[in-house]
This record gives structure tokens, sequence and C-alpha cells, in this order.
């Protein structure tokens, strides 16, 4: 029995097929939401997640027929997605997911319906008077649970373009959600600043370097644009080179975001935190947040890479579980 997720974001669109709860092939396309904005039409969108859908099928030689469940998140159901959808209210649980689930029909979507998840949004707190919202990552966050086995009450960081620290209650509902613009903020500043003439041609590395993203972490800690500063003058002054004043600053928006998680109250001295998202942001938040007395533990790499998909099918399963119930 197969599950296709459709995972849209900024500026790629994903197509995952799982059966069991298990992931089992995947297709990206690089087209998005931002590509919607600037067209000013949801078609494009649609066609990219028909494209990916496709891709994915043909990966695993099925026809659309063998496909049970079709579900779409992130953002996808934002008012540059296929549909709006709107937030729900913390707290939120996978079964107040599933039944907020929306069915939507777009021309330019060749197949079934797809079954659109919401996001969720807190209300204003003392740290924030607008309050938080997210899309795509409760399906991330209830997916790396599923994944590692972990019992309620948890608490997960996902770092990535806006970071996510999320905290689920005891009844494993989603209750607090904090964010950070770490992810664009560390490509704003490596591409739009006087720091881009610092950094590598290739972009940002995938493995950077141990020793100046140490140093980067030691400035953070103290503020990110005093220590943002500090590449170029590594490079001038201190004949850095391109990676290591990449690695300094990577290092830097790394220890500036957990002092800011730290110094807001959102981690308690009870909190082990799961890291999920990519490498190497996954190892480095993990790392840091261990060096300042934090619990923390590092998601591994396969449940970090599929926890989005399986949160998604699960949510997907319980809302036709509730529809055959009704």
């Amino acid at each position: 029995m197969w599950t296709l997720v459709i995972d849209g974001g900024s500026s790629n669109t994903r197509a995952v097929l799982v059966r069991g709860g298990e992931p089992a092939a995947v297709e990206q396309v690089p087209v998005g939401v931002r590509d919607s904005a600037v067209g000013g039409r949801r078609e494009v969108v649609a066609r990219a997640a028909a494209q990916a859908a496709a891709a994915v099928l043909k990966r695993l030689q099925l026809e659309p027929a063998d496909v049970r469940r079709w579900c779409g998140c992130g953002m996808l159901t934002s008012n540059l997605g296929l549909q709006e959808v709107p937030h729900l209210v913390a707290p939120v649980g996978m079964q107040d997911l599933a039944r907020g689930a929306v069915r939507v029909v777009c021309s330019a979507w060749p197949y079934p319906p797809l079954t659109l998840i919401p996001g969720v949004r807190t209300g204003p707190d003392e740290g924030n008077p607008f309050g938080e919202m997210m899309r795509g990552e409760e399906c991330e966050t209830f997916g790396l649970l599923a994944q590692m086995g972990l019992e309620p009450p948890a608490v997960c960081l996902l770092p990535g373009s806006h970071n996510k620290l999320v905290r689920i209650d005891r009844q494993g509902r989603i209750e607090a959600v904090w964010t950070s613009l770490a992810g664009e903020a560390t490509r704003s500043l490596a591409e739009h600043t006087v720091l881009a003439g610092s950094m590598p041609p290739e972009g940002l590395p995938v493995e950077p370097d141990a020793h100046w993203l140490d140093r980067g972490v030691q400035l953070g800690r103290k503020g990110l644009l005093h220590a943002a500063f500090c590449v170029r003058a590594a490079q001038v002054l201190a004949g850095a080179d391109a990676n290591q004043c990449a690695s300094l600053l990577i290092g830097a928006v790394v220890g500036s975001d957990v002092r800011e998680m730290l110094e807001a109250g959102r981690i308690r001295e009870a909190d082990v935190v799961v890291v999920g998202g990519a490498d190497p942001l996954r190892r480095l938040y993990a790392g840091e947040l261990a060096r300042r007395g934090v619990r923390a533990k590092a998601a591994p790499a396969q449940a970090a890479a599929w926890a989005s998909a399986t949160g998604a099918a699960g949510i997907i399963q319980l809302a036709e579980e509730s529809s055959h119930g009704s």
C-alpha cells in the first residue's frame, strides 16, 4: 500500500513514495513556491509537483493506481502553493493535523486529488509579540520522533533556511515553536555583502574546516554582526583562504544562533534536544548545544532525511482512518 508525499519548499519540490511507514524512493524538481511568487501562478507549482510524482513513480515502475494515498505538505499549503490551508493553532497533535487536512483539485495536477496537511502557528508570548508559524516542519517533527522511536515530551531542532526549535508536550502535541533565519542569514551574508569576495566560488563548503569553524563559533557567541566582519578581517589581515573564511562564517552563525536560543529560555535544563536536518548543520548544532551544556543528540542521517515524508504519511493515514470511522 503506497503513499505518495509531495513536499513543497521555496526552491524545490520533492516527491517521496512511502510504504509501511518506510520511504522507498524520492525525486526532486528544482522549482518551488518562489517561482510561483515571481510568476504569480499556482500552476507552476502544480506542474513541478506532477513532474516529481511522475519521476518517482517511474523510478519504481509503479502506476498511479498503485498509490492509495496522495498528500502534500510544506509550502504547498501556503498562499503561494496549490491552495492555502490555514495554520492550526497550537497545541496541535497528529490527529489534529489529520482532521485539518484538506483535499484539493488542480487542473495542472493530473493525478488523484492531493490531501494537504496544514501548518502550525502559536500565539504571542513574551519573546515574540506576533507568534510563530511553520509549514512542513510539523511533519518533519512527528516523522523524526517516529523514526527514532521517541516518546513525548520532546524537543526537536530542525536546522535549515529557517531554523525551528519545536517543543512537544506530554500529550504528543506541538506546543511551542521558536524560529531563526540562520540559514537564510548565512547565505545572504555570503552572497550579498562584502563577504562575497571572501567566499569560495562554488559556494559554502559541505565539510567546513574544523579549526576555523570553531573560531567562528567562539566569535558568534559574542554576537553575529561583529563576528561576520571578522570574516573579512581574517582574509585581509590574516591571509585566510576562501574555505577558511566560509567556515568562520558558518561557525559564527551557529554560535550566535545557539546563544540566542539559550538566552531566550527556549531550552530547559531537563530537555534532551534531538537535532534533525542535513549535514553539516545537523552535526554542528548538536555539537555546539552539547558544548553549551545541553543534552543533545544528532539524529541518524537517514532518519533526518526521511522525517518529513514519514511524518506526512503517518498523518495522512490517520486522516483516512478518521474518515472511514466517521
